[in-house]
């Protein structure tokens, strides 16, 4: 019965996701759409972060100097900025991660501020940001 019944969500799943996104109809699996929309929705995601970023190419190049000599490191860098954009829910905080990048890069915030920043961004909520900052100005 609960194969039936999962088959069954699956089956409602891929019609909605054919009416919403018909390209998506087109995938040949359940395993497939999903990929699809993990990596449209990371995408999106990657966009709105750079998008809010400073158009300075300047920054980004102090930023990249860090990294002359050791491709190893700017791998892993590149890497957790990706992770971390992934693990973002909400678009709030992908803008409150674009103006913390920014920060950085513009040499208002340490490396470590930054790095411990970012990492609780992904497991506060939205909400209680706003609520810090109500309380911060009061």
């Amino acid at each position: 019965m609960l194969k039936e019944i999962g088959r069954e969500t699956k089956d409602f799943v891929i019609e909605l996701l054919g009416v919403i996104c018909p390209p998506i109809a087109a995938a040949e699996s359940a395993k497939e759409y999903l990929a699809n929309i993990s990596n449209i929705i990371l995408v999106d995601k990657i966009r709105r972060f750079i998008v809010n970023q400073d158009s300075d190419f300047e920054q980004w190049l102090k930023l990249a100097c860090n990294f002359e000599n050791d491709s190893a490191k700017y791998k892993n860098t590149i890497k957790m900025l990706i992770y971390t954009i992934d693990s973002i829910n909400d678009d709030m905080k992908i803008d409150i991660y674009a103006n913390l990048m920014k920060a950085y890069k513009n040499s208002r915030l340490m490396k470590d501020v930054f790095l411990r920043l970012a990492s609780i961004l992904p497991i506060i909520f939205y909400d209680d940001l706003v609520f810090l900052t109500c309380c911060k100005n009061n």
